[in-house]
């Protein structure tokens, strides 16, 4: 269905030329469909196999948002029983954009290293520069929310760009993970419902005017029974599969168009794709290192904390 005023454009890169390597969007060919007020189609090109410099401008006008979706395919498809997980190579990939943070070192055990970013970083990392002209938040959850677009390999962990690996826990414990199940990560350590987030979030100023009411209820009025659990998202594992693509178009809009706190549309959305999410035996406080900064409000980080949590684990 379209609704007046607005316009369907989409575009196709298929020239991705310049890279010794596998080209960074994980495909030859990309295509992306948006419903948008007003689009500009990217220019690939890349300067070294270091480097690939993209530009995407989003210029949302909407005012009716029935029936919205974004809609991203590669060209490829990685079929996820066809995957022999013991031996597939895996990327580890982040994103920075706005300069918020410094990039992690890169985490041991995975094959490829991707940052995204808005400005060109010089690091260990192989870095994508794809300007936007989101917020910087809401920039960085494209490849959170479709890092197959970006990675090379069938398999791939999405760290926020204030998570740390010192005791190269991540690469087996994903591999280990994504065995039996479509994705993997951690549990949230300190709430256990899509509710119980909303209502802690409602403390802070910068949450309170987010439709998380709204987008709650609209979700119950789906069948959501909000009985899934919460998820910390800072640490993903997943397949690379077309099941995997069609739930991050999914996510990616609720993010944009919903709240952009991915934790209150995630739940939901796994359940009602029937998506096999596993969950890591551990504690992000614990197992991977996260680095303090503002805006991670929500986690006790004292270092007093870590270590009674560190100790209780060896107990």
């Amino acid at each position: 269905m379209r609704s007046p005023g607005l316009e369907i454009w989409s575009w196709c890169c298929s020239d991705l030329t310049g890279l010794e390597e596998k080209p960074c969007f994980g495909a030859v060919q990309c295509q992306l469909s948006l419903v948008a007020g007003s689009c500009e189609p990217p220019r690939g090109g890349g300067q070294s196999h270091q480097t690939v410099r993209l530009s995407l401008k989003w210029t949302f006008k909407v005012q009716w948002l029935g029936g919205l979706r974004l809609c991203f395919r590669t060209a490829h498809g990685v079929q996820g029983s066809k995957v022999f997980m013991s031996n597939a190579h895996m990327s580890v990939i982040t994103a920075i954009y706005g300069g918020r943070d410094e990039p992690p070192p890169v985490p041991f055990g995975f094959h490829e290293a991707v940052l995204v970013s808005d400005k060109r970083i010089v690091s260990d990392w192989r870095n994508v520069v794809l300007p936007s002209e989101l917020p910087p938040r809401l920039a960085a959850k494209l490849p959170r929310a479709r890092p197959d677009l970006f990675c090379s390999n069938p398999i791939s962990c999405w760290i926020d760009a204030n998570v740390s690996d010192p005791h190269d826990w991540l690469a087996k414990n994903v591999r280990e993970g994504l065995e039996k199940e479509d994705l993997v990560l951690f549990d949230h350590p300190k709430r256990t419902s899509v509710r119980q987030e909303i209502e802690f979030l409602k403390k802070f100023s910068k949450f309170r005017t987010l439709p998380m009411d709204e987008l709650y209820e609209r979700y119950e009025g789906l069948g959501f029974q909000d009985d899934a659990g919460l998820f910390y998202t800072g640490v993903i594992g997943r397949r690379h599969t077309q099941q995997m693509e069609d739930f991050g178009n999914a996510w990616l809009t609720d993010i944009t168009f919903g709240v952009i706190r991915d934790q209150i549309s995630f739940p939901y959305l796994v359940t009602k794709r029937s998506l096999r999410v596993g969950v890591f035996d551990g504690d992000p406080r614990v197992d991977i290192e996260l680095r303090e900064h503002p805006r991670n409000d929500y986690f006790s980080h004292s270092l007093k904390e870590r270590l009674r949590l560190r100790l209780d684990k060896l107990k």
